[in-house]
């Protein structure tokens, strides 16, 4: 997640009646409940945004929401889907963020398809156009809080760390492929075999996770009902929330 954590969408004024009526149905506070780029579930910590706040052009006055970032819309609900291009002057005139997409407002649920004018969608879909993201949002009183820096930072932790269990199964799977078996211990990666290569750089703390502990090792797989070893980290301390290469491909999905 970057420090932009809110939207605040600015309707701009409009004369046309049906835009007014539209922009009255959007008020409001909505929070991201599922996020897609290009076609794949974006995990909560890589959505772009925590929330969207819909508001008039004359509520600009409002109390800024922290971490938030202005930006304003322009709608057109004669289109079928609805659109949507939204865009922000920096300071001196500069342009900032613009983008461009079609939507759907069903009931207390919102549907966003957006992208760089250039690729606008047109249909509520992320695959296909490149840097395409759609968001499904819900209607709340009350705008979540900004992550903290140490919040940040610890989901940065679990990312690495689910990166680091790949990166040591696919390690472990070459090993077996040189040796017809796999290793005992996870040290055995970092030994070169027959002349050639170590099977993970032996780099400092290479085998230990982000926050310090030893990457955890079963050569007979019994989280992985024998295929393959169970390879994985404790999580976070004080915390029982492990990381390992068993979880089920949906499971990875949803954090990836």
């Amino acid at each position: 997640m970057n420090e932009i954590v809110i939207l605040v969408f600015l309707i701009a004024p409009s004369d046309d009646a049906a835009v007014r009526k539209e922009a009255k149905s959007l008020e409001g506070n909505w929070k991201i409940v599922a996020a897609e780029k290009n076609g794949m579930k974006l995990s909560e910590e890589k959505q772009p945004v925590q929330a969207i706040v819909f508001a008039q052009m004359d509520s600009s006055a409002q109390k800024k929401p922290n971490g938030s970032m202005y930006v304003t819309v322009k709608l057109d609900p004669s289109k079928s889907p609805k659109a949507i291009m939204a865009s922000e002057a920096n300071g001196e005139g500069k342009k900032g963020l613009r983008l461009a997409g079609v939507y759907k407002l069903d009931g207390e649920t919102l549907k966003l398809c957006l992208a760089d004018p250039e690729n606008a969608p047109t249909e509520l879909k992320s695959e296909g156009k490149p840097k395409t993201v759609l968001l499904e949002l819900k209607r709340v009183e009350t705008l979540p809080k900004p992550r903290s820096p140490y919040e940040l930072a610890e989901q940065g932790n679990q990312i690495k760390a689910r990166n680091d269990v790949k990166i040591l199964t696919i390690a472990a799977e070459a090993y077996k492929l040189k040796n017809s078996v796999y290793p005992t211990k996870l040290e055995d990666l970092l030994k070169a075999s027959d002349g050639g290569l170590p099977f993970i750089e032996p780099k400092k703390d290479v085998l230990n996770d982000p926050w310090g502990n030893p990457y955890q090792y079963d050569s007979t797989g019994p989280k992985n009902n024998g295929k393959q070893p169970d390879i994985w980290s404790g999580g976070p301390p004080g915390k029982k929330q492990s990381i390992g290469n068993w979880e089920e491909p949906k499971e990875r999905d949803k954090k990836e």
